[in-house]
Order: C-alpha cells, then structure tokens, then sequence
C-alpha cells in the first residue's frame, strides 16, 4: 500500500473511532483509594465497526510524537469482547470516550484476595488416596457437602469414586499461584500464566493463598476434585493484591487456553476467582461474562463484606456460579456476602488445606475464599462424569449446582433473608469401594498466623484481591 493510500485509511480509522456526540461513561474515581493512578480499561462495542483496538495503539503512537501521553499495556479479546488497558492522561482519555465503538471507561483498581480471620499452619503426613475418606472434624467441609443432614463430624466421611473423581478436568486457579511442589498435588499441578505486572515475582506463589485455594478444589487430602488438573493463573502478588486489568488478563489466557483443545476435551474446565474488589466493576464483569458465553464455567467468591454480593464486583455477576460461606453450625458466616446474587452456599469457616513452604504445610483459613473452590471442585467432579464428548453448558452446570444442592438446611437472618437456602451437595457416584484415611484431628500446630485484620484491611473485598 503506498503511503497516500495508507495515511487514507488511517484517516478513516481514526474518524470512526474517534467522532462521536455523546461521552462513553467514566467509571470509578481517580481518587479512590483503591484506583491506580493513571491506568485506564476501556471496553468496546460487541461488534465494534473497526478493530478499535488497533486503532488505540494507531493513536497511541501518533499522539506520543505530539508529546500527548498514552501507553497501550495490554489489549483483550474474549469471545468477542474487546478491550485494552491503558495508562493515559485526563485529556486524551476524554477523546477516547468519544469514539462511538466505546463502551464504557473505567479507572483501573486494585483487587485482592478474600481472605481469613483465624489461621493456623500446620504439617502433616502424606496419606493414600481411598474412596471413603474418613475426614474427622477437620476435614468438616468434605463431610457436610457429602450428606443433606448434618453428620457427626467426628467421625464422618467423604465418599468419592474413580468415575467422579475430576479426571481429565482442568481447573484453574486465579489467584496468587500455586506451589505446584505440594505433595497434595501429585504432580497434577503446573504453571499457567502469570500476569505481565507481576512477573518480577516469577511463578511461585508467595502468599499462600492460592496454594489453599487449589487443594480445596483438587488436593488429594483436603479436596474435592482429587484427580483433577490444577492450573496456576497468578494474578495477585505476595501481599494478596492485584489489579483489574491483570484478572482481565488471566481469564483471557484461560479462555484462548480452552478454545485450542481439541472438541472432545473442550467444556471440561472451572476458573475459581476467590477474589474481590470494592464496589461495582464493569470491565470485570463483562470479560468474566464473556468467558462463560464461551462456554467456561466461572465459580467466584461472593466476599467477606458481610454485605449484598450484588452490590461488589465479580460476585454480583448472574451467569457465575457466586458462593456463600457457612459455619459448622449451619448458619450463614458473619463475614459473608449474601443475598440474591449468591447461587450457593458452602462451607467456609476453619478449612484446612495445603500451604506454600514445604510440600507437607498446611494451614486453616476462613473465608468465602474457601467456600468458593469447594464448589469449583463439585463442578469438575460432575464434568468428569460426562461421556467423553459430551458437555454441559455452563447455564446447564449452574442449574445442576442448585437442583442438586440441600434446601433449607442453613439459618439465616432477618438480613440475610433473600440469600438461596441452597447447601453445596454431591453424593457418591457409582458403586464405592470403602476405605478410610487417617484422620486430621491429631495434627499438631506448629504456629498461629497472625491474624488477617493486622494486615491493615478486611480481607474480603477490596481492590482486586483473594478470598481465602
């Protein structure tokens, strides 16, 4: 193309992009303690009448020869969202909501992990699998989700077997990372992505709580999904902290990830985000939207806020899965979200799973960080049930989590009257062979973590951050 015609088609472009009556909204301030300054997402029209992306970073680099500032940092594409993540000025910003393809601006946060309260870590020694798993009081979670009354703990069971066991499932973990090291993780565990920002820090997982994350889901001791692929999806650093656009960025990763598997292996995978932000994020909402319009299931930490989950971003997103916490008394937690926008409740006070520091650590955490990869584990369990390829919808598995969960089990406030009385649940498929495993009860604790409050903030929803 000759440089008239091509200075041609650039001019188009950018009139497109850039001409419009009316301002794209401006979501969040930049001055909220929990905005990082300066850095922008701005998401597209569904079907944008230009590749406006391209157009940005177009933009991008003719205004830098004007001196104007705006670095293109990453760009998105999730079945059929786009976006990019800006850092900018308020005056370029300006122009870029007023391009007609623009759906809306946001000012990028912080997010962070939803954390515990009482923590304690502790080693123990490895175990062999069986399919009754005898879970004594520690392993409470396992046993309460395994039976609609509630057992004696002391010396309840988990009953699983080889045809349910999460075979051939991947779930991925959008968190801190994960010690893949971990005994409990049988070499099932690896590495996935690890968002730009943070690769400084490697792949490891330096805080903790996206190791705990993963063995509830899929541990051999403490999970669910006992034989299913973990998948570290690092986002959030040693303190627990991350961003919107990194989170943005992961669930990209994860979705292009499941769209190359062949068709066969292709429906067979959860993303757990025991995670949370402050308030209402649209941009994370709409790329975790659009991961499950292509076909991913999402399960997502409804948050320690002891608020409405429909009022904090990603738990308020209706086509995920968003989980409550319950107490061994089955009560709603006093930490917990709750409300409409909670599909279901699950365990989530005194969890014990594993930890970051040796490949036998483990540590007892509170949170609906912890409810939520219970959950993701029973979807992986009923997705490696299927007739190899065959799937389910993610509308289909969520329907499948709440006709199968325990009803009216759970006491619930004045306040907390709109949440579903829905339990997590999930027998035993196929004919078991019994065994039993040692039980927990006799682990000596090593040292008190101190707690979570000390840190400076709750640890529930706050900028982009876990939930334990």
């Amino acid at each position: 193309m000759d440089a008239s015609r091509e200075a041609c088609v650039l001019f188009v472009v950018l009139t497109a992009c850039c001409a419009s009556i009316s301002k794209a909204p401006l979501y969040g301030s930049r001055n909220d303690i929990n905005a990082i300054k300066d850095e922008y997402l701005v998401v597209f029209k569904e079907k944008p009448s230009v590749n406006c992306s391209e157009a940005v970073k177009t933009m991008s680099a003719m205004w830098a020869l004007q001196n104007k500032e705006m670095q293109v940092l990453h760009t998105f594409h999730i079945n059929g969202l786009e976006a990019v993540h800006l850092k900018t000025d308020h005056e370029t910003l300006d122009s870029l909501r007023e391009m007609p393809d623009v759906l809306l601006v946001e000012v990028d946060q912080q997010v962070k992990i939803a954390d515990d309260y009482n923590s304690t870590l502790t080693t123990a020694d490895p175990v062999e699998q069986c399919v009754r798993q005898s879970t004594g009081s520690a392993q409470w979670s396992l046993s309460r989700i395994n039976s609609r009354a509630k057992p004696y703990f002391g010396t309840a069971g988990y009953d699983y077997s080889a045809i349910d066991d999460g075979s051939n499932v991947d779930v991925y973990i959008v968190d801190t990372g994960v010690y893949i090291q971990h005994q409990d993780f049988e070499s099932r565990a690896w590495y996935g992505m690890t968002a730009d920002a943070l690769l400084h820090e490697g792949n490891d997982d330096h805080n903790g709580h996206g190791t705990h994350v993963a063995g509830i889901a899929a541990g051999l001791r403490y999970g669910v999904a006992k034989k299913a692929n973990i998948i570290s999806v690092k986002v959030l650093d040693y303190e627990g902290m991350g961003s919107v656009s990194g989170v943005i960025q992961g669930i990209q990763w994860a979705v292009d990830r499941e769209a190359s598997k062949d068709s066969a292996s292709r429906g067979r995978a959860v993303l757990n985000l025991s995670l949370g932000t402050s308030g209402v994020v649209h941009s994370l909402d709409t790329a975790i939207q659009a991961a499950i319009s292509a076909g991913v299931n999402v399960v997502i930490a409804a948050g320690n806020d002891a608020a409405d989950a429909c009022s904090v971003s990603p738990g308020r997103v209706a086509a995920a899965i968003s989980v409550g916490a319950t107490t061994l008394a089955d009560s709603v937690a006093s930490f917990s979200n709750f409300g409409p926008c909670v599909n279901i409740l699950a365990p989530g006070q005194d969890i014990i799973s594993a930890y970051k520091g040796s490949t036998q650590m483990t540590q007892t955490l509170s949170g609906t960080s912890q409810a939520a990869p219970l959950v993701a584990g029973v979807v992986a369990r009923h997705l490696s049930s299927l007739t190899p390829g065959t799937s389910l919808s993610p509308a289909r598995v969520l329907a499948l989590i709440s006709d199968t969960a325990s009803t009216g089990r759970i006491s619930l406030t004045s306040a907390q009257g709109a949440t579903p009385n829905l339990l997590l649940y999930k027998e035993c498929t196929g004919l078991p062979v019994v065994g039993s495993a040692p039980d927990m009860d006799d682990i000596e604790v090593i040292e008190d973590i101190e707690d979570i409050e000390a840190t400076g903030a709750a640890w529930g929803m706050v900028p982009v951050t876990l939930s334990p």
